[in-house]
């Protein structure tokens, strides 16, 4: 009988470390992926003497997590509007296609980012008017 109670213990021990191990890897695998939101230009410094392409430098405040799942979207909105006011607006420098114009303040875009722990977001590229910034 004491035998049959030890092995229900050592399972039910083995089952609550394997969830909390396995809710890790989700979470790991979470903020791995890329996510997107819509976002507003706050100022773009365009590099006039850049050879080719022309260079710019776009500020931006993001305008809404809601592709992110509840839980984390408010704790990254909350996030975020404390940055914002701690450190200003992301920037992220790229590259503008030739055939456009230059993005100008107040243009709405549509920023590609990971989600890191402690509330922060990674920015990698940016879209503007359908077409990639590229960094």
């Amino acid at each position: 009988m004491i035998g049959f109670a030890i092995i229900v213990i050592v399972a039910w021990v083995l089952h609550i470390v394997n969830q909390r191990l396995f809710a890790g890897k989700m979470e790991a695998i979470e903020h791995k992926s890329m996510q997107n939101a819509p976002a507003t230009l706050v100022t773009v410094a365009v590099d006039p003497s850049s050879g080719g392409p022309q260079r710019a430098r776009l500020c931006f405040t993001v305008d809404s997590f809601a592709s992110l799942p509840e839980g984390d979207r408010s704790f990254y909105e909350a996030s975020e509007r404390a940055r914002l006011a701690a450190k200003g607006p992301l920037c992220m420098n790229g590259r503008l296609a030739d055939d456009l114009r230059a993005p100008q303040a107040g243009d709405r875009a549509e920023i590609f980012f990971t989600i890191e722990n402690g509330g922060l977001i990674a920015p990698s590229r940016m879209e503007w008017n359908g077409r990639a910034i590229a960094p």
